[in-house]
């Protein structure tokens, strides 16, 4: 059941990630890179929260402390990604793609184990 699990959100998240990818790479035209890092990151979240709760986790309940869990793993992972991210820019700045893929990574793997033994736990 978990490798199922583990197969579910890696697609949601390559769904979430790729809505992150576009518009943050979208963003930068406009934008200072921690702030377009930031509304990519939260537009993903978006993606992530709907497609895991009900494809990965098969949660259909609705309650405000899912809401809230999920609200503050995201917080805290928003952190993790941008600070990542900035930290690789730093050490590799001539490789910003390998630095978005580090970031990415790093903070897929704390929201899959956040969301299945936090938020939609059974």
């Amino acid at each position: 059941m978990v490798s199922k699990q583990v197969l579910k959100f890696c697609c949601c998240a390559f769904v979430a990630t790729s809505t992150d990818f576009i518009t943050y790479y979208f963003l930068l035209n406009f934008l200072p890179t921690s702030v377009a890092k930031g509304i990519s990151f939260m537009l993903c979240a978006t993606v992530a929260y709907h497609s895991n709760k009900y494809f990965t986790f098969k949660n259909n309940n609705s309650n405000g402390q899912e809401v809230s869990k999920f609200i503050k793993l995201y917080t805290s992972t928003f952190f993790v990604n941008v600070s990542t991210n900035k930290l690789a820019l730093f050490l590799m700045p001539k490789f910003s793609l390998v630095c978005f893929v580090i970031a990415a990574a790093t903070t897929m793997t704390c929201n899959f184990l956040g969301q299945k033994f936090y938020v939609f736990k059974n």
